[in-house]
């Protein structure tokens, strides 16, 4: 078992400091909210759910044993199993350096494994919505996009003699596992990610998922 989970709660705009509450008040502390924009088209209600509205994503971390119990008690108490109530994952953590402070949270969760992964593309300002309708072609319905800024060796231009860092944006999406590949391959066709400054993506291991909607076409 990995040594931490770090879990995410993907709601609508207002909840997340409620989240951190009821958090707190179940024995653990600490978190980060971020803000983004849910995109899933027309009338399919997938994975983060709605079209174009604002979005908290608030991500904690924790032990497995606690962090799944927190999540089945969320799920439970935002009624996640209900369609736009948000949702939640959480994926294995190798390492962590920072304080993480948990009380019991009445045993652990033994649960089986989950048939999902995360993709995570991070490019330029404007590029999320390219890759997301790549991404789209290949079977995922949605993601949520999240504004931030590069600061990597090759991305930064000067500006009277500063260096600025450019703005990125980074697409989220759970997907089931079996159409990952598939889905990876059409957003670096589309994008060129092997062209440097094309931007990154990976793919990480969902843990534990709950609050999923998958509609068919």
């Amino acid at each position: 078992m990995k040594p931490f989970e770090c879990v995410y709660f993907v709601v609508h705009h207002g909840l997340a400091s409620k989240i951190l509450r009821f958090a707190r008040n179940h024995g653990i502390f600490g978190g980060t909210i971020f803000y983004g924009v849910g995109t899933v088209k027309n009338f399919w209600l997938e994975v983060f759910e709605l079209s174009h509205t604002e979005k908290e994503i608030l991500v904690m971390v924790a032990k497995p044993g606690y962090a799944f119990r927190l999540m089945k008690l969320l799920y439970e108490e935002l009624e996640m199993e209900k369609q736009n109530h948000g949702i939640v994952f959480s994926v294995p953590a190798l390492s962590f350096t920072g304080g993480v402070h948990e009380t019991d949270l009445e045993g652990e969760d033994k649960e089986g494994k989950s048939m999902y992964h995360l993709i995570t593309v991070i490019v330029n300002k404007g590029d999320a919505e390219k890759a997301l309708e790549a991404a789209q072609s290949a079977g995922t319905q949605g993601g949520t996009i999240i504004n931030a800024r590069g600061a990597g060796r090759h991305e930064t231009s000067r500006l009277f003699l500063m260096d600025i860092e450019p703005e990125k944006e980074i697409l989220m999406m759970i997907v089931k596992k079996e159409n990952s590949q598939a889905i990876t391959e059409a957003i670096n066709r589309e994008m060129h990610m092997e062209e440097q400054g094309k931007g990154v993506m990976f793919v990480q291991e969902v843990s534990r998922a709950y609050g999923l909607y998958h509609k068919e076409k």
